[in-house]
């Protein structure tokens, strides 16, 4: 996503006779201003964390995910960030080592070549 930097004015009309102003501004974190304008909106391009100053302090209302690929998941692990599709047969598993606690993983074989053995076993044994 290529965001370009500087100010970016919307007005919206409020009323019938007033209209009000709102400011998106864009830029790395590192170069955010200092609080001071109450009602500013300003978007991090290298983080994509989109913050709203309050008047004295910036708020972080969240980050902008981008999904690049089918099969891509918005998940969250102190913010929402994306976690990409896994391969072909793998399942999505719990693993809190993990920064979002879960991760691609292979699935679990099934009971194997004498799983149909095994149900007959349990459905004659259930019927005693």
């Amino acid at each position: 996503m290529s965001i370009p930097d500087g100010f970016w004015t919307e007005n919206l009309e409020a009323t019938k006779d007033r209209m009000n102003q709102c400011l998106i501004q864009f830029d790395t974190a590192a170069n955010r201003p200092a609080s001071a304008t109450k009602g500013l909106f300003y978007i991090a391009t290298d983080t994509l964390v989109l913050s709203y100053d309050n008047g004295s302090a910036w708020v972080i209302l969240g980050t902008i995910v981008e999904l690049t690929t089918k099969g891509d998941l918005t998940t969250f692990s102190t913010l929402p960030i994306r976690l990409a599709i896994g391969s072909n047969d793998q399942v999505l598993t719990a693993d809190s080592a993990q920064a979002t606690g879960m991760k691609w993983a292979t699935g679990a074989t099934g009971l194997g070549a004498n799983s149909a053995d095994v149900m007959v076993e349990v459905m004659m044994y259930s019927r005693h």
